[in-house]
């Protein structure tokens, strides 16, 4: 029994170097078509629109991609989340960026490989509050143009088909108010948000060069 446990455990190294040789390395499907779906986070913070307080909820994004280069891709995010607020109407956050998104680097796992990225970007940001009134619940709508930076990383399980988790940090003016029918331009009320988006790529066509 003494030399049985060194000669198994002697063979199941063997046997694991064996299957590692074996197995076939992934190539990264960078270039080309991308087409992602997440879980979102996001919290909202701005003086004019939630009074200063922050608020955070969760719900859901997309992305779009075409990869021009091994290490670089344009992008096309957007997300939706409910953000809410205990004593007050809930709001709905909604975000749309277009974004340049930088690979410069791979990192070999045991669970796939490794692709982080930085990511800059510009895009709208909207936000509705239901509140109360006199006459009833007017729709409260906020909207603004966003500058948008951020970190974040790809983990290809195979070739065309990667884990995605991705910060996003956007700060803006809501310029334009809605109350009801009624629409008020140059508001310029600053306000930041940042969500965090987690989910699954398909990478579905790929440039052969």
């Amino acid at each position: 029994m003494p030399r049985v446990l060194p000669m198994l455990c002697v063979a199941i190294v063997l046997a694991t170097d064996v299957s590692a040789q074996e197995a076939k390395p992934i190539v990264p499907a960078v270039r080309g078509f991308q087409l992602g779906a997440d879980g979102a986070a996001a919290v909202l913070r701005s003086d004019y629109v939630t009074g200063g307080r922050r608020v955070a909820g969760g719900g859901f994004g997309l992305r779009l991609g075409w990869g021009i280069h091994d290490h670089v891709v344009l992008a096309m995010d957007v997300a939706a989340t409910k953000l809410v607020v205990a004593d007050t109407a809930d709001y709905f956050l909604a975000h749309a960026d277009m974004l340049l998104r930088v690979l410069p680097f791979r990192i070999e796992s045991g669970l796939g490989t490794w692709l982080p990225f930085v990511q800059v970007g510009g895009g709208w940001r909207n936000v509705e509050d239901d509140k109360a009134s006199p006459t009833g619940t007017n729709i409260y709508i906020f909207e603004g143009g966003v500058f948008t930076l951020g970190v974040g990383t790809h983990l290809y399980l195979a070739d065309e088909a990667s884990l995605f988790l991705g910060w996003y940090h956007s700060r803006g003016d809501f310029d334009d108010e809605r109350i009801g029918n009624t629409t008020t331009h140059n508001r310029n009320q600053p306000g930041r948000s940042s969500r965090l988006q987690m989910g699954v790529t398909w990478h579905l066509s790929r440039d052969p060069n």
